[in-house]
């Protein structure tokens, strides 16, 4: 509800302003205009401290003429720095408004007194400290005791402060919460010596939750064992402050074991964005399946976001069929096998490992035979197996790890 007066009287108004540049402000030009805003009615300018980016309060007296128009009256400010040199220009930003009509009188507050609380900043981090000032001006000829006592609900914090505020003189004292945790409206309420009321002023702030967009890319979505895999991330501040940030990345394979893991401290700017690269080796030992990469910022060791991305490790799969001949010679025999790669992946380096044994369990053959394979390629290698002498009974070839009994050679 807007303070309300009636025509010629004076009216006091909580102004709050706010400095949106990167300098100081030393001084406050307070403007009042008409209901039409058309007309300048009045501006006084006051010594208010109002740091770059941060916001100040006071209280201001404005009179009313008594023939006045009724409506609501608006108040603009320009900022000054020590020079009297503009800081930050007038803008309609309503400020301080009232009514001129026929309200009830406002018994609560004091024209012998002006006050006013201010914070050093408007928007605060969970768990940072707020410096609170609370200002008393004493409009009278007489050295006077104020009680100051000032609630923070949403912080469950209640305080009492006593002053002596100089005649005609200024007064102040500084609060600091900490660690804030929630959003806050200061109330305070002022009493003069014999438990009078004074008068009351607030000032709201904001607690910003850290909050960012993440995003995590790999290049490609399958690699092979002995590739590097190179990770691209992007870490974007969602929020009016900047905070600093932990941020986690991990790769974990099928099996959901940590493979990988990289952290970092980064102070992200305000609405801004950081971006980083990463690579991490597939190991020749690596299992088959599908890996993901996890991107995780922190804040004060709690969790604020996560992004995914994913690749695979595909498995190969070599296909080995001997084609064996009806019948065996002692001496040189010639035992085609043909590969074929039903994999996904290229097979560079692959081997091919044939053991023979004949009957008793003797090794009459042990070979590994070099070969590359692409995908959905087949080719036939021939072994040569010399038999010296050829023995009755049953041979076993083996190849790759697969074992079964392969051939016979029948007594006559």
């Amino acid at each position: 509800m807007l303070p309300q007066v009636r025509p010629g009287q004076e009216v006091i108004l909580d102004i709050t302003a706010v400095n949106h540049t990167n300098r100081d402000a030393s001084a406050i030009k307070l403007r009042l205009y008409d209901p039409n805003r058309s007309v300048l009615l009045g501006e006084q300018t006051l010594d208010l401290p109002v740091p770059a980016g941060g916001s100040s309060s006071i209280q201001a007296t404005f009179s009313t003429k008594q023939n006045g128009p009724a409506g609501i009256y608006h108040v603009d400010y320009v900022l000054l720095d020590s020079n009297g040199i503009i800081v930050q220009p007038e803008a309609e930003t309503d400020s301080g408004r009232f009514v001129a009509s026929n309200p009830p009188a406002d018994s609560y507050r004091s024209r012998d007194f002006s006050f006013s609380v201010q914070s050093d900043r408007e928007h605060y981090l969970p768990g940072s400290s707020v410096h609170l000032t609370f200002n008393i001006w004493n409009n009278t000829d007489t050295d006077r005791q104020i009680t100051t006592r000032f609630i923070l609900p949403h912080n469950n914090r209640s305080e009492e402060n006593t002053s002596m505020v100089p005649a005609r003189g200024h007064s102040s004292f500084t609060y600091v919460l900490e660690p804030v945790r929630n959003t806050e409206r200061v109330w305070a309420f002022f009493r003069e010596e014999k438990g009078k009321n004074g008068g009351f002023a607030a000032k709201g702030f904001w607690v910003v939750v850290p909050n960012a967009d993440l995003a995590v890319q790999v290049e490609k979505a399958r690699y092979e064992k002995g590739e590097s895999v190179l990770i691209d991330c992007s870490v974007g501040n969602k929020v009016v402050l900047g905070w600093p940030a932990e941020v986690r990345l991990a790769i974990i394979n099928t099996q959901g074991e940590v493979v990988f893991q990289d952290s970092r401290s980064l102070d992200l700017p305000t609405r801004g964005s950081t971006t980083f690269t990463n690579s991490f080796t597939i190991p020749q030992t690596a299992a088959p399946g599908t890996y993901s990469v996890s991107l995780e910022t922190w804040y004060r060791g709690s969790r604020v976001s996560t992004s995914w991305a994913r690749f695979d490790v595909p498995e190969s799969k070599i296909e080995v069929k001997p084609q064996l001949p009806p019948r065996y010679n002692s001496g040189l025999n010639i035992i085609p096998f043909t590969i074929t790669n039903r994999g996904q992946i290229n097979v560079r380096n692959g081997t091919l490992e044939i053991n023979l044994k004949e009957p008793g369990g003797s090794l009459v053959l042990s070979e590994t035979l070099p070969f590359t394979l692409a995908v959905r390629e087949t080719k036939t290698l021939d072994v040569p197996v010399v038999f010296q002498p050829l023995k009755l009974g049953t041979y076993v070839l083996s190849s790759l790890n697969q074992t079964r009994p392969e051939m016979e050679v029948p007594q006559s």
